[in-house]
């Protein structure tokens, strides 16, 4: 005699956890890295999960892997070439899953600008040629962010801050780097100095009086 039974095992498959921080990529340094963790999915009944953000790059001497958070979302200023890991979980049916993932930012500094100093002139001294200031890199490109007219392609015109009191001028000297296309600037200021107003007054001499000191007849503006 051969006797049987039967049975019946439910086996429940959760879906694929599957992470994804980003592409790797390179930025120029003090841009945004924007963290956005992707993967995260909770639709359907009795679904749940969340995510962990670590700075897994190495260190001199040492390895850190601080906890930068649970946020799905990171907006951090580039400083330095950085890792970033993704831990992301998701509780389906009771059962936690897992997966991981991370992301390289390579960070490129920006260019060094070396500029001479600040000038102080007179209005009469001339159109300036702002390249002669540039001590390196050359090939940028120069601005008058509040007179865009008082400066066209390397050429400062004196003139046209020409008045009657002392102007300064800020001058932005602005470099890409054809490499990496980072971009920095830097600036330095002119300050125009009026030029004295010069006045002869007459004065009426007797054929007598013998050498007359022309000084006298000279007033500088402001006139006291």
């Amino acid at each position: 005699m051969r006797c049987s039974d039967t049975d019946t095992l439910y086996l429940f498959v959760n879906d694929t956890v599957k992470a994804n921080a980003g592409l790797d990529r390179t930025l120029c340094f003090n841009d945004t890295i924007f963290l956005n963790a992707q993967g995260l999915d909770t639709s359907g009944t009795g679904k749940s999960g969340w995510c962990k953000w670590h700075n897994i790059t190495p260190v001199p001497k040492q390895v850190v892997t601080p906890n930068n958070g649970q946020n799905t979302q990171y907006k951090i200023l580039a400083k330095d070439n950085v890792e970033y890991s993704l831990d992301l979980f998701v509780t389906e049916g009771g059962v936690q899953c897992f997966d991981d993932d991370s992301v390289y930012i390579s960070v490129n500094q920006l260019p060094v600008i070396s500029i001479r100093g600040n000038k102080d002139i007179c209005c009469d001294y001339g159109n300036i040629s702002l390249n002669f200031d540039i001590i390196s890199p050359a090939g940028g490109a120069w601005s008058c962010k509040t007179n865009p007219y008082w400066v066209n392609s390397n050429t400062f015109f004196t003139d046209s801050a020409c008045g009657t009191v002392a102007k300064k001028v800020f001058v932005h000297y602005t470099y890409q780097d054809p490499q990496t296309l980072c971009i920095n600037s830097d600036s330095l200021s002119i300050t125009v100095n009026p030029r004295p107003t010069l006045n002869l007054r007459e004065k009426d001499y007797c054929q007598d009086v013998g050498q007359v000191k022309m000084k006298d007849a000279l007033v500088i503006s402001p006139a006291t």
